[in-house]
């Protein structure tokens, strides 16, 4: 896990590298200490069997919780990351990466923060990072 901050204020977590529940729930976890507004970029997790439709759903509760934007990548299990949430309209599905980048630029300021989670494209983390 990287942090940083570019030069408009937004902090930036990457932890890009690969995803597993623990980890995300963990990441999660940490997001809360920020007090500004918080957004996650992630895929639906892969291989995790019959307990994915448990794990996503587990994973949207928590993403309600923390953050005021999630911005699902892949459409897989999409629809139980939102089951989990409870203010749905909190997670929306965006597998562009030029509409990501608009739209988090659109969305953060100064003292806000991403988190990069799973594997998320270069294309989205890089155009953030200046």
């Amino acid at each position: 896990m990287k942090c940083y901050r570019n030069k408009n204020g937004i902090s930036i977590i990457d932890s890009s590298y690969s995803a597993n529940p623990d980890g995300v729930i963990a990441v999660l976890e940490y997001l809360k200490t920020w007090p500004q507004k918080k957004v996650i970029v992630m895929p639906c997790l892969i291989e995790l069997g019959k307990a994915s439709k448990e794990v996503h759903r587990k994973i949207g509760g928590k993403i309600g919780q923390i953050c005021d934007l999630a911005i699902i990548t892949t459409k897989d299990h999409f629809e139980e990351i939102q089951k989990g949430a409870s203010k749905k309209e909190k997670i929306i599905l965006i597998e562009n990466s030029k509409e990501i980048v608009n739209r988090i630029k659109s969305f953060l300021g100064s003292g806000d923060v991403v988190l990069f989670e799973g594997r998320v494209s270069k294309n989205i983390i890089e155009p953030l990072k200046n």
